[in-house]
């Protein structure tokens, strides 16, 4: 059946009356399709014609949708008939509809739990539980050993020294400790002092105190 169908009438005018009778216009309603063979067969245009080219009306029609304007002509290595089309004309679209859509798909139902699924879950559950707090407890537990190691460790730490507040003097041509623990302290009997507060620096002072050289730099007391 042809309902619901686009029809398009293919013909020749020169052929027309000979085959649909003088004075049929009963199809003029439909698009035309006119064959129009002015080349020999296989030869065509470089440039395709439009689509009035060398029209007159007939059969009631008042212009063509679409021109075929050449005959078995080579295409990519084949041979076709060429067309020229208006699609406004024609009345609908030759190019390809596009694919339809995927159909969406279908939710997935919900799966009810049987008795037996239902209690399994349950005793997984309970046994996360169980796990997690004794995995709480026993980081807690670890944490408080940790704690109180610190304080112990903290308690048993010895008060910071207090240092005394020191001074450094350099060694100059012609000193002596004695001299310097005079000029500097105000005090020539504490060069024994600034000896002791040295030792570290300079052990050569345990054995002869006076025995300091140019240039060491000595910790005097502030």
């Amino acid at each position: 059946t042809l309902r619901n169908k686009p029809i398009v009438i293919y013909c020749r005018k020169n052929n027309w009356p000979t085959v649909m009778g003088t004075g049929v216009m009963e199809f003029k309603q439909y698009p035309l399709w006119e064959a129009r063979y002015y080349f020999k067969s296989g030869y065509k245009p470089n440039t395709a014609p439009a689509i009035d080219w060398r029209w007159t009306p007939f059969g009631g029609w008042k212009n063509r949708a679409i021109l075929q304007y050449a005959g078995t002509a080579p295409v990519n290595g084949w041979s076709a008939d060429w067309n020229v089309v208006d699609e406004s004309r024609l009345g609908f679209s030759l190019q390809p509809s596009p694919p339809p859509p995927p159909p969406e798909p279908k939710p997935q139902e919900e799966e009810e739990l049987t008795v037996a699924q239902y209690e399994e879950l349950k005793k997984l559950i309970a046994g996360n539980k169980a796990y997690t707090k004794q995995v709480h407890d026993d980081i807690a537990g670890r944490l408080g050993k940790a704690e109180a190691a610190i304080a112990t460790l903290a308690a048993a730490a010895p008060a910071p020294r207090n240092y005394p507040r020191t001074k450094e003097y350099t060694v100059k041509p012609g000193d002596s400790l004695t001299k310097i623990a005079k000029a500097e302290l105000g005090n020539a009997g504490l060069f024994t002092k600034i000896a002791t507060m040295n030792y570290d620096r300079y052990p050569s002072l345990k054995i002869n105190a006076n025995a300091i050289q140019v240039g060491w730099k000595l910790r005097l007391p502030a």
